[in-house]
């Protein structure tokens, strides 16, 4: 608890540490996420029949719910559809209306899927379904976003070269580069990812706007300019996280595992934090939601102090 009773975060216990409340509250329980990927992992089978509507080459999941970043009662997935029959990132683009309306055709037609698939949305790149998990309570967003596998044959570098006379469509690449996040996450410790979820839980809760991709760069940066310990005190590094968002106004981060951006930017104005894997997503939230994100930062500093 705060100063005068109030909760350092919504939901936990008087006298309760970070760490038992992660437990508690905020991890998934293994034997939900087991039963979320044991249905998405029928969903992909589905979506990959001969009968279907599409010429699939591979379907990759990606997303919290496979990278370990999930939060209870939250583990929204995406299916990441590569296609054959398409040159490149622009012949996809050209037709990827009648691939999305395919492939919510498909998938509406079939029955025991329209048990557990509600249809949400279409946005210009995927097709959103609510998945309901057993007689659980929740409910998270699958996003299937068609793509081209322009790995095969093209580096990252290229791809990146290749993007920077694409700008009209540089948002479809996007899809096509999304696998690669689960390889940067891949080789964070447990705990990290922990932190990772405490602030999605606080995000979430405190309806602060910041995207999932935001956090998990934003966490891994301060974890490594800290030399990458596989322990640390939670509250320290929470309290470090608050004061980025604090001074989001000025923040400035680039994680350059995969490129050097000043290859590819030359516009970048604070605030910014790129994607690791992709040189040209600004994860950073827009100049007129920074004063909200300070002030929700701001509040939990003021309770962590």
């Amino acid at each position: 608890m705060a100063a005068g009773g109030t909760p350092l975060i919504k939901g936990i216990n008087s006298g309760e540490s970070l760490l038992k409340f992660i437990d508690r509250a905020v991890r998934p329980d293994a034997g939900y996420i087991a039963k979320c990927q044991e249905l998405v992992g029928k969903f992909v089978k589905f979506l990959d029949t001969k009968n279907g509507p599409l010429n699939v080459n591979k379907i990759v999941t990606a997303g919290p719910l496979v990278s370990g970043t999930a939060v209870r009662g939250r583990a929204d997935i995406d299916v990441i559809i590569f296609l054959n029959g398409y040159s490149g990132v622009r012949d996809l683009s050209r037709d990827i209306s009648n691939v999305l309306r395919h492939l919510k055709t498909f998938i509406e037609t079939d029955v025991t899927w329209a048990k557990s698939l509600v249809f949400k949305a279409m946005t210009p790149q995927s097709v959103q379904f609510l998945l309901n998990v057993g007689d659980c309570d929740f409910e998270h967003t699958v996003d299937l976003l068609p793509a081209v596998d322009i790995s095969k044959t093209m580096s990252q570098s290229a791809i990146y070269e290749e993007m920077k006379d694409q700008a009209d469509i540089r948002r479809f690449y996007s899809v096509s580069l999304a696998a690669f996040n689960f390889r940067f996450l891949q080789q964070v410790p447990a705990k990290v990812k922990d932190l990772i979820r405490l602030v999605k839980y606080w995000q979430r809760v405190e309806d602060v706007p910041i995207g999932s991709c935001f956090i998990e760069t934003l966490v891994v940066a301060v974890w490594r300019e800290d030399h990458k310990p596989q322990n640390f005190d939670m509250n320290k590094y929470l309290r470090q996280v608050m004061q980025r968002l604090s001074q989001i106004k000025t923040l400035a981060v680039v994680i350059e595992d995969n490129y050097n951006h000043r290859l590819y930017r030359n516009d970048l104005k604070a605030p910014y934090l790129l994607d690791p894997c992709n040189p040209y997503k600004n994860t950073a939230p827009s100049i007129g939601d920074i004063h909200i994100v300070k002030k929700k930062a701001d509040a939990l500093l003021g309770s962590l102090a």
